[in-house]
């Protein structure tokens, strides 16, 4: 298994048509769009190709972790990544098939191309697998946490007012 930091690509027709495998792994700060939004991880990735009834296929397992931030408390969180796509490789004309009914929900379409960059493909499938807004889990959020103590003690105007209370007594 291979580090993918240079650019692959396929023609991935006969990729598909003669069965081929790649397997790598992927670090986040080696592709411009996953590092805008992890702060580390690792991935890796297989992608086989292959032909049923007549229709080539592209599929995709990524499986890994993401370090991402957390929207609520803004600290670090582990995040797994676990993806696994069928793309039915199609002509360019023939996507239009996607936006009918005539569309199977079991996988998706891609163009067929001689030069596919595997390293986007995979950056798509990843970015599409990531939370919009990525958030720890209600016992693991700091903020949470946080919210939850000060609720246990008194909320913040329970405490003000005692605060006055003893003021008061003292003049």
């Amino acid at each position: 298994m291979s580090e993918l930091s240079e650019q692959i690509f396929i023609d991935n027709v006969r990729f598909a048509q003669s069965g081929r495998t790649l397997h790598g792994i992927i670090l986040p700060a080696k592709l411009e769009r996953l590092r805008e939004v992890v702060e580390e991880g690792e991935i890796t990735f297989t992608m086989d190709g292959c032909v049923d009834r007549g229709q080539t296929f592209l599929e995709l397992d990524i499986h890994g972790w993401l370090k991402l931030v957390c929207q609520r408390c803004l600290e670090e969180m582990s995040w797994p990544i676990d993806v696994h796509l069928k793309a039915e490789i199609v002509d360019a004309g023939q996507l239009v098939l996607v936006e009918s009914e005539i569309f199977d929900e079991d996988f998706e379409q891609i163009p067929a191309q001689t030069e596919m960059n595997v390293g986007e493909f995979v950056e798509d499938e990843i970015l599409l697998a990531l939370p919009f807004y990525p958030k720890h889990s209600e016992a693991d959020c700091g903020a949470l946490l946080q919210v939850k103590s000060q609720n246990e003690n008194g909320s913040a105007f329970t405490v003000i007012a005692g605060l006055n209370l003893k003021s008061s007594k003292e003049l």
